[in-house]
C-alpha cells in the first residue's frame, strides 16, 4: 500500500489495466482491501470493467461492502448503467435493498438515471418499490422529477404506492404537474392519483399545476 491508500490491485482497476489486474488477482491478491473505503469491486463497477467484476467475484470479493457515502458496487453499476455488471451482481443474490449514506437504493439511482433495463432488473428480483430517500422521495417521485415515462410505468404496474408523500408534503403527481408534463400526469390520473391531497403548504396538484 502506497501513501495515497492504493495497492497494486486497486491501482492496476483504477488505471484499468485488466491484464495486471487478473494476473494479481490469480496470485492471490487480497481482493477486499480498500483505497479510501472502496474495495476493488467497488472500483472495477466504477470503470466498468465486466472482466475484473467477474474475477473478483470468483475469489471471494465482499459483494455487500459499503464505499465511499455508502455506496455499494449495485448502486455504481446503477448510476453508470452497467447493465452486464448489475446482472452479474444481482445473479449472486447482492442485498438489493442496501441504502447508502443519502438512504438511496440501487432502484433509486436507476430511476434517477432512466436505465429502463436495469430498473426491470431490479424489480424482477424483488427490490422494494416504496422506500423513502433522506428527503422522503420513492423511486416513482424521482422517475417523476427526471421525466422517465417508462420508468414510470415499470414502477405502477408493480403496484407502487402512488400516493406516497415526502418530507415537504409532495405527491409524485404533485411532482409531475411541477414538471407541467401532461403525459405523466395522465398516467398518474389513470392509475388512481389522489386529485385533492396538500402538500406542507398545503398546495394541491391544481393548484401546483396553475
Amino acid at each position: 500500500i502506497n501513501d495515497n491508500g492504493d495497492t497494486s490491485l486497486t491501482r492496476a482497476i483504477e488505471e484499468n489495466d485488466s491484464d495486471t489486474a487478473e494476473r494479481l488477482i490469480n496470485n492471490c491478491a487480497d481482493v477486499n482491501k480498500t483505497k479510501d473505503g472502496n474495495n476493488a469491486l467497488i472500483l472495477a463497477c466504477e470503470k466498468g470493467n465486466a472482466r475484473i467484476v467477474d474475477l473478483l467475484i470468483e475469489k471471494g470479493a465482499y459483494l455487500n461492502e459499503r464505499g465511499t457515502s455508502g455506496w455499494t458496487a449495485l448502486m455504481i453499476a446503477c448510476k453508470n448503467g452497467s447493465f452486464d455488471i448489475a446482472e452479474k451482481l444481482l445473479d449472486k443474490r447482492v442485498l438489493i435493498d442496501i441504502q447508502n449514506d443519502a438512504c438511496e437504493t440501487a432502484l433509486m439511482i436507476a430511476c434517477r438515471n432512466g436505465y429502463n433495463d436495469i430498473v426491470e432488473k431490479l424489480l424482477e428480483n424483488g427490490a422494494s418499490i416504496d422506500k423513502q430517500n433522506g428527503l422522503g422521495e420513492t423511486a416513482l417521485m424521482i422517475a417523476c422529477q427526471n421525466e422517465f415515462i417508462i420508468v414510470v410505468e415499470k414502477l405502477l404496474n408493480r403496484g407502487v404506492s402512488i400516493d406516497k408523500q415526502k418530507n415537504s408534503g409532495d405527491t409524485a403527481l404533485m411532482i409531475a404537474c411541477a414538471r407541467g408534463n401532461g403525459k405523466l400526469i395522465e398516467i398518474l390520473l389513470l392509475k388512481g392519483a389522489a386529485v385533492n391531497m396538500t402538500n406542507a403548504l398545503g398546495s394541491t396538484p391544481l393548484f401546483i399545476a396553475c
